[in-house]
């Protein structure tokens, strides 16, 4: 048949639309605002108003095929689609959308920036950590006697994971 210019799955990105959209009030507007509430809306004006443009020439299809069996959804556009495509209210519509894509593009990077400081945050601290626990590890320990090391630690350099120990106690003595 003649009505399969629209696939199954251009189909889907309009389904409900027999009674989300009025005959009466039909326009680019009123269906960009009912593609909208659609999970597939691609926020970009150029594939929607492609979109728009089969599903209505389907439409006129329908409805030549729907007046023979005495039933009609009848649609006579206010202005051609061009002239709708200019109008304030598409172009309004437009703007919201490019506002609510560059708003959900703040909000993403918010959270990866929040994200980036709760990891560097983390990082830094888990560093100061290591830098205490080395410091600690490097006195000399009352209870046993004698200064613990690191494998393959010389006993009077620091190594460079270990820069921040204390010196041993004989250096910090002769600078007197």
């Amino acid at each position: 048949s003649q009505m399969s210019k629209m696939s199954t799955f251009e189909m889907k990105k309009f389904e409900g639309w027999e009674t989300a959209l009025d005959p009466d009030t039909l326009s680019l507007l009123s269906i960009l605002n009912f593609r909208k509430t659609k999970f597939d809306f691609t926020y970009d004006k150029r594939i929607e108003h492609l979109t728009i443009s089969k599903f209505v020439s389907w439409i006129a299809e329908i409805d030549v095929w729907m007046q023979g069996i005495g039933r009609s959804w009848v649609i006579i556009p206010e202005q051609p689609p061009k002239q709708q495509a200019q109008g304030d209210g598409v172009r309004m519509f437009w703007n919201n959308v490019e506002l609510e894509v560059d708003t959900m593009k703040l909000k993403q990077a918010e959270v990866q920036f929040a994200v980036d400081q709760s990891l560097t945050g983390n990082k830094a601290n888990s560093i100061l950590n290591e830098m205490k626990l080395s410091f600690i590890l490097n006195q000399k320990n009352a209870v046993i006697g004698c200064k613990r090391t690191y494998p393959n630690e010389e006993l009077t350099q620091p190594t460079p994971q270990n820069k921040y120990a204390r010196p041993p106690e004989s250096k910090l003595r002769s600078k007197k």
